[in-house]
């Protein structure tokens, strides 16, 4: 038992001595004593103890400088024990230390040892390293070892590098604006491109996208904006700016609107800050006098003959400057005698409107003119159009606006009746693209007597085109889907609760017109189904004949082992997914094979019960490359041969048509190449030169 207890107080022993020693530094409340320390600290901070000099801005046999001090943030004084200095070039050396206020080269004999004071943070030793750049790129480095009594880090060891040459772009200025430019007026603004980098600098391409009123010259060539600006042009060969070189970029504005326009200029170079693009920013802005005019068109529709009409024009001041007119009245050469104005309202100060004698309306202002008709005789009709001949008279404009010339139309018509008139409005406006619904709406217009109770549509539509109005033509705000590029030629006529009906019917013509860089579109008629195309033909599978079309990349096929049912000895293309775009694969990705998403096609519509239009657009082309066009007779569903009609635009321009070509059900009719970026049309044809149809194309995997 003795034994045992001495052991167990040789095993407490040490405890507690331990616990002793610990007590003997607690104060009177049991805490703990704190112990001093001196903190070694830099200001400026270096991160990660390593400091890398720009080459970008350090040319050949400059020197740059990088001065820093030693501070102390602990609670006891610093002391600096040694400094150990070391370059790798020590014959020719590039950088260079110097230690302290009186200049020492930073060594074990530099004045040490130095002291920091504890708690003075405005106080520190001052170090300076100097960096000369040498004519060789390779990168060079030093480093500096501080030795202190700081506890935590005793010895420091900063590194010191010259980093390596890069390319730098600076665009002077980035921003360019031009303001209050007027129509008719043009103004160029210069970038400078510079290299600020010590490498050469290479800008390969460009990017613009801007309102057309923009112009950008570089290296002496003109862009405006386009699907090839947007999309990148390839500068061949590459433009080389040397470090410290510049180059200058001119951009010119010809506005030809007063609500002004933006735009950007990207440049893709070597010098990878932003992955290698640099942005210029293009606005157009305009502070000064604006005028708007309501209406700005004056249109008195029909007017009994010999009785005066009047209607108000409101002169409108929007800008930020007091709006000047000077000149405001009809043109006597160009107007009939039935039109004229409120001459007093034309006045200022009770003396004729002038140079001298001006119209001048403060910002918001809103001045009131009034123009009369007084039709003579009634007005004859265009055995053509069979809308009446109008009256015109053109109101000429002189102020210190945007536009400085301002003309405003003025039309109307005599009859001898006061009968309805028919007023056609569409929501999309005058010009869209395909696949667009209309909304038409005849609710405008008006009666004489009480209200207009009857409306009825008719159009004139291209050829191909089987668009109706729905719910019906005599519906007074229907819709019609224009899917067919071309010309549109809405007529409209009413009749008041008389039963009296419009002196004429009011026209209104839609141009529908694509958009994209590569347009397809596929109609045709199948004369075994007399209610193709019309209100009473059936709708759903079966209800009428079902072609095709197929729009098809260079890369298909992607399988090898497809079949072969041309028989030219290679795998046919056709119905190839994701290379053919057609009813089942109507959106290929093909952006995602190397390219982009401009890059890929679309298949707007379906149709399969005909007349069409089935629709292909592809916005931004892939360069090199050219592209099939095919058409297959999916199905006749007993309605026999049909006659299909092709047409290809290139930027909305009808660059192909092909019509009434006969095909029967399970035809394949290869069409054309379309080459890009020459946008050349290769028509494909037979041997004896007819047109290339492969009959009893049936895919393996896609059976009727």
């Amino acid at each position: 038992m003795k034994i045992l207890l001495d052991r167990g107080r040789v095993a407490l022993l040490p405890v507690v001595a331990l616990l002793v020693f610990v007590a003997s530094g607690c104060g009177g409340s049991g805490g703990f004593e704190r112990v001093e320390n001196a903190v070694i600290a830099f200001d400026p901070e270096i991160p990660n103890d390593q400091y890398e000099f720009s080459l970008t801005q350090v040319g050949v046999g400059q020197t740059s400088q990088f001065r820093f001090e030693i501070k102390n943030t602990g609670d006891t004084e610093l002391v600096i024990r040694d400094l150990v200095w070391s370059t790798d070039d020590d014959q020719n050396p590039i950088f260079e230390c110097v230690y302290g206020e009186e200049a020492h080269d930073c060594s074990s004999d530099a004045g040490l040892p130095g002291e920091v004071p504890a708690g003075e943070l405005d106080q520190g030793i001052a170090v300076t390293i100097a960096f000369t750049r040498p004519e060789e790129d390779e990168p060079r480095d030093a480093h500096l070892e501080i030795v202190s009594n700081s506890r935590e880090r005793p010895v420091v060891r900063l590194r010191f590098v010259s980093g390596e040459s890069l390319a730098r772009i600076q665009l002077s200025p980035s921003n360019v604006e031009f303001v209050d430019i007027r129509r008719g007026e043009q103004e160029t603004r210069h970038v400078t491109l510079l290299n600020t980098g010590s490498a050469d600098l290479e800008i390969d391409r460009f990017m613009l996208d801007a309102d057309s009123y923009f112009t950008v010259n570089f290296d002496g060539t003109d862009y405006v904006t386009d699907e090839g600006t947007r999309s990148g042009v390839l500068l061949e060969p590459s433009l080389i700016l040397e470090p410290n070189e510049s180059k200058q970029i001119s951009i010119t504005y010809v506005p030809e609107s007063a609500l002004g326009g933006t735009g950007t200029l990207q440049l893709h170079s070597n010098d990878l800050t932003n992955d290698g693009w640099s942005t210029v920013f293009i606005v157009a802005r305009e502070f000064g006098p604006r005028m708007d005019l309501n209406p700005d068109r004056v249109e008195f529709g029909p007017r009994v003959v010999r009785r005066e009409s009047l209607l108000p024009i409101q002169i409108i001041s929007r800008g930020e400057e007091p709006l000047i007119i000077t000149h405001f009245a009809l043109d006597p050469d160009q107007s009939d005698e039935d039109f004229y104005l409120d001459e007093q309202a034309l006045m200022p100060g009770g003396e004729p409107l002038s140079e001298s004698n001006p119209l001048v309306l403060e910002p918001n202002d809103v001045h009131e003119v009034m123009a009369y008709y007084n039709p003579s005789e009634e007005s004859p009709v265009d055995e053509t159009t069979r809308a009446p001949i109008l009256d015109t008279g053109l109101i000429v404009i002189h102020n210190n606006s945007f536009d400085d010339l301002v003309e405003v139309e003025v039309s109307g018509y005599g009859v001898i009746q006061d009968c309805p008139e028919a007023i056609i409005t569409v929501d999309e406006g005058q010009e869209v693209i395909p696949q667009t619904t209309l909304h038409l709406s005849g609710r405008n217009s008006w009666a004489v007597h009480g209200d207009v109770v009857r409306w009825e549509w008719s159009v004139e539509q291209p050829e191909g085109s089987g668009g109706i109005f729905l719910p019906s033509p005599v519906f007074p705000n229907p819709t019609f889907e224009a899917n067919t590029a071309g010309t549109y030629l809405f007529y409209l006529d009413v009749w008041d609760e008389e039963g009296n009906k419009s002196c004429y019917p009011a026209t209104y013509e839609v141009a529908v017109i694509p958009d994209q860089a590569i347009h397809v579109q596929l109609t045709w008629s199948t004369p075994g189904n007399p209610q193709e195309g019309t209100a009473d033909q059936c709708q759903g599978p079966g209800c009428g004949s079902d072609l095709d079309l197929h729009f098809i990349h260079p890369n298909a096929p992607a399988d090898p082992s497809a079949p072969d049912l041309v028989g030219d000895g290679q795998p046919d293309p056709y119905f190839c997914v994701p290379y053919d775009c057609y009813w089942f694969n109507p959106t290929p990705d093909w952006g995602s094979h190397g390219g982009h998403a401009g890059e890929n096609p679309r298949l707007d519509r379906d149709d399969t019960i005909g007349p069409g239009p089935e629709n292909v657009n592809l916005n931004s082309p892939e360069q090199g490359i050219k592209y099939e066009v095919a058409i297959h007779y999916w199905n006749d569903h007993g309605f026999g041969p049909a006659y299909a009609n092709v047409r290809i635009f290139i930027y909305g321009t009808l660059e192909y048509e092909r019509t009434n070509v006969r095909m029967v059900m399970s035809d394949l009719w290869s069409v054309a190449y379309i080459h890009w970026p020459s946008a050349e049309i290769d028509i494909r044809s037979g041997p004896g030169g007819e047109d290339l149809i492969y009959p009893n194309y049936n895919h393996p995997a896609f059976v009727n």
